[in-house]
């Protein structure tokens, strides 16, 4: 049981070892690419259901923007078991587009027999798609320079 427990402490120190060595650091440390991210970014006000989902899962990852330095607007392509979001970001005082693009995600539906469970089975793809995007899209804005700086 030692030899085991020995190793699993060793393996985890090479792990940490390689990881330190590949230059990673967590998004959210200080001076990470997340840190400049939080609560700098406002999504358009939501209109439909499946936006309300959207921008409650963005606001969870990147916080709620009380005093925005960007304003995002965005549109969602709903198509049964796939969404895509459309996106445009620009300074909150107006100006150029500082990033776009388009993030998709995918979602299986059940199959049930009941309309009850059919509705309830969409419903919460809906809810897992609109989940994907948000973390899609947070993953692309930390790789663009204009926002975190």
């Amino acid at each position: 049981m030692w030899w085991s427990d020995r190793r699993g402490v060793l393996l985890a120190l090479g792990a940490g070892v390689l990881v330190a060595g590949c230059g990673f650091s967590p998004a959210y440390a200080p001076g990470g690419t997340g840190e400049g991210l939080v609560g700098t970014i406002r999504a358009n006000d939501p209109g439909a259901r499946r936006d309300f989902q959207f921008v409650a899962a963005f606001e969870e990852r990147l916080g709620r923007a009380d005093q925005p330095r960007w304003a995002m607007s965005y549109q969602i392509g709903f198509g049964g078991a796939s969404a895509t979001l459309f996106y445009e970001i620009r300074p909150i005082a107006g100006g150029d587009v500082v990033a776009s693009g388009a993030v998709s995600a995918q979602s299986r539906l059940s199959d049930t027999d009941s309309q009850f469970s059919s509705i309830v089975a969409r419903d919460d793809a809906e809810l897992r798609l609109m989940r994907l995007l948000a973390d899609q899209l947070v993953t692309r804005l930390y790789t663009e320079p204009g926002l975190a700086g």
